[in-house]
Parts: structure tokens; sequence; C-alpha cells
């Protein structure tokens, strides 16, 4: 259920070993509460992969769907808002719908304030996941303002570390960069307060974080953020493809960056930041072979992955292609990547209007590293 929460993940095949063994001996000693449990938890194992077979995620809604109901039937608040997690996986990574996910979550919230912390702040954290994914940044914030009131007295702030890196990266997104680094500097406190409680669940917030300290040349930050998302990969726990993940951002390891992007596992946010390292960091294309194997792991993707395949295409192409991109990006409010996309395209067009456009969005922004190229390379 919570992968990212741990030093090392299960393998795929040594899950699937576990949980056939679990179903021989429930064959033998038949117990409808553990089997409801197991099918959460092969729903939340399944659902991490991508190029998912549609009859088996329909096996696994059915699952967690009976759980819920088996769990609310015995009065489990707490079962059945795990149960209720797990069908909301399915949707979101299953069957790519962010908002059905995001549904089923909320009814989760009705029963809050009568379950444990780690159910409320896990709530308050897939809420926003899921908010980014169907591209609605702004109302992410919102919740994760709202998401304190979750929290009882004596109850620490760093248990709100997942809500704050989706906010921190929703923020970096729509452009609202110095909320972003607000949001970082708590992720760091939180940190320093929590330390191991302060995981590798984090990612987008210290990605977020990172992309705009760099454009930025705030350097200081920069480290401080980059010396802590290198302490929680732990990199050299990590197995295939999620090391290369970590490895490109760490590194700018091109090699690691194009590993990841072919592989069957990885969220699709994950994917879209590593297209997005590639195309304005790296300054590296990405051929139509590569674009059409990431578009055909899901039959659907959110803005954050969707968008910037639509991007990496464009880049390939002509001016009059990157325009209609910009214009995409600029309507999914990707605001941070259409300023990007506009200097390249002024770069592309040397055209004064493009530039004047570009200097206008990068300058909005406080992108000192793309207002410099403009300048350097026009």
């Amino acid at each position: 259920r919570w992968p990212g929460s741990l030093a090392r993940t299960m393998e795929r095949e040594e899950f699937e070993a576990h949980a056939m063994e679990a179903r021989r001996l429930l064959a033998r000693a038949p117990d409808e509460m553990l089997d409801a449990r197991l099918a959460c938890a092969r729903a939340f194992d399944y659902t991490r992969y991508a190029a998912l077979d549609p009859s088996r995620v329909a096996e696994m809604q059915r699952g967690t769907e009976r759980a819920a109901a088996v769990f609310a039937s015995r009065g489990d608040l707490e079962a059945e808002s795990e149960a209720l997690d797990a069908l909301a996986a399915v949707h979101r990574s299953g069957y790519n719908d962010a908002a059905s996910a995001l549904e089923v979550t909320r009814r989760r919230a009705v029963n809050a304030p009568r379950l444990s912390l780690l159910e409320r702040i896990d709530i308050c954290g897939v809420t926003l996941w899921d908010l980014v994914y169907v591209g609605r940044y702004a109302e992410a914030m919102q919740a994760h303002n709202a998401a304190r009131t979750a929290l009882r007295a004596g109850e620490p702030e760093y248990m709100l570390s997942h809500s704050t890196a989706w906010a921190a990266y929703a923020s970096m997104l729509c452009g609202r960069w110095d909320e972003t680094l607000a949001l970082a500097d708590s992720l760091l406190a939180m940190r320093e307060e929590s330390q191991d409680a302060v995981a590798r669940f984090t990612f987008p917030g210290w990605i977020g974080a990172m992309r705009v300290a760099a454009a930025r040349l705030d350097t200081t930050r920069l480290a401080r953020y980059r010396s802590v998302f290198k302490a929680v990969a732990k990199v050299e726990m990590l197995t295939e493809p999620t090391r290369s993940m970590w490895t490109a951002f760490l590194d700018r390891d091109v090699k690691a960056a194009r590993r990841f992007l072919g592989a069957s596992l990885g969220t699709p946010d994950r994917k879209g930041e590593i297209i997005a390292l590639a195309l304005f960091d790296l300054g590296e294309a990405i051929d139509e072979a590569e674009l059409a194997a990431v578009e055909g792991q899901a039959s659907r993707h959110p803005p954050v992955l969707a968008l910037r395949i639509r991007l990496a295409r464009a880049l390939n192409g002509d001016a009059s292609e990157l325009r209609s991109a910009i214009a995409a990006l600029d309507e999914g409010q990707l605001v941070a990547d259409a300023a990007r996309a506009a200097a390249l395209l002024a770069l592309r067009t040397k055209d004064a209007a493009d530039r004047a456009d570009a200097q206008r969005r990068l300058s909005a922004l406080g992108d000192r590293v793309y207002l410099q190229r403009l300048a350097e390379e026009w």
C-alpha cells in the first residue's frame, strides 16, 4: 500500500509468491476478513505497474469493492478506509481515471473524524495526488491548506509531509513558485524533525522544489533540497527501474532517464518529470518510438504526462506544432512548462514577438536560467 515508505519494496514475483501461498491457506481455512485484506493487497501491488490486463483490473475492482462492503458490514472503519484506498488505486492506476479515484477518496473522507491519524493524513495526501492528476493544481493547494484540520492536538505537522509534497509539486506546475519554495522549506523542517518519517513518497515535492530553486539560481536552497532528496532516495537499496529514475535526477543522467522512460513501472507524474528533465534541462530530444512506448503503457494519461508527450513531439516538429503545444500547456495550466517552451519557440523562430512573450512568461516566474539562455542564444 505504501511502498514509498519502505527501504526496499517487494518485487512483483516476490509478492505473487506470497499472495499465491496466502490463497492456498485461505482455501484450507476460509476467512472472509483475511480474504478481503488479501484482495486489497493484490490491488495495491498490481496497479503499481503499466500495461495492465483489463480483465485483471476489473477483477481487482470487484475484489476491493467486495472488501469495502465486508469491512463496512463489520463496522471496521479503518479496514474499510484501506479498502476504499485500494479501490481508488484501481481507478487511478488501473483505469487511469483520477476523477473516479477522487470520488472514492471523498467517500473515505466522510468517516475521517473517526479514523486513525494514518488514515486521516493518507486521505489528505491522495486527495492532492488525484487533484494534480486531473489538472486542478490551484484546488490541490487549497486542499493542502485545509488538510491541517485533519490533525488533532498534539499530532505532529510532519505527518502531512505527503500532502505538502504534492502541494509543492502542484505550485511548481502552475507557476506559483514563491509558494513552491515556502512549501519546500516546510518540507525541509518536517524532514529535520521526523527524519525517516519523511520518505520517498515526498518525491514530487523535492522535484518541484529543485526545479524552482535551480531556475532561480538559488544555489543555497538547491543544495539543501538536493541533499535531502539524495538522503530520502537511498539509491543503494533501490532496484530497477526505480533506481534509474532517482539517478536521472540526482546525476542528470540521460541514459538513466531513458531507461526509466521505457520501463513498465512508474507513475505518470514521474514519467512526465523525466520528459521535462530531458527536454528542458538535458537538451535531449525524445524520438517517436520512445514516446509511443510511453503512450502505449495506458489507455489515457493525466495532463502532467500527456501534455509533456505532446510537447516532446512538437519539439521534434515545426514551429506551428510547438505553438499548438504551448497553447495546450496554457489551457492545461502547466505555466512553468509553457514558459520554457515559449523560450524554445523564440530561439527557433528568432521572432521579436515570440521573444517578448517568452521574456514576459519567464520574468513572471523568476526563471533566471531560461532568461539567460534566451539572451545568450538569441
